[in-house]
């Protein structure tokens, strides 16, 4: 997870939507050799009330495959996160379901809620 280059008032419709994928080649690792786009989700983390748009493209590095999304997400009115999940193409899948759980697991904290670990006995 990273801060986006972008701000929240980007829309992911439109010509904005290709200044994302513009953007994809950034988060790529160096030496990544043919990045191909496979998919794309307008909706990545549905009822959670974030807009976002997640990015998925397969790319090597010698000898060995890769598949990464990147989804960009409005995390506030005044911040966008990307959030990155990177494995090799075999084991992506359960990275990706992982990391999506992970994800959708947040939740926006009430004022009284205290986020100290507690002590261990």
């Amino acid at each position: 997870m990273k801060a986006s280059p972008f701000k929240p008032d980007v829309p992911f419709t439109g010509p904005s939507l290709d200044t994302y994928r513009q953007a994809l080649s950034r988060f790529l690792p160096p030496g990544a050799q043919a990045p191909t786009p496979k998919s794309e989700d307008p909706d990545p983390l549905p009822g959670r009330g974030w807009a976002g748009h997640r990015f998925t493209l397969d790319y090597k590095l010698p000898g060995r495959a890769f598949v990464q999304s990147v989804t960009y997400l409005n995390f506030s009115d005044r911040q966008q996160i990307v959030l990155i999940i990177t494995a090799p193409a075999p084991l992506f899948q359960k990275a990706e379901e992982i990391s999506l759980r992970m994800m959708n697991s947040w939740r926006d904290l009430s004022p009284h809620e205290d986020l100290a670990v507690p002590p261990t006995s």
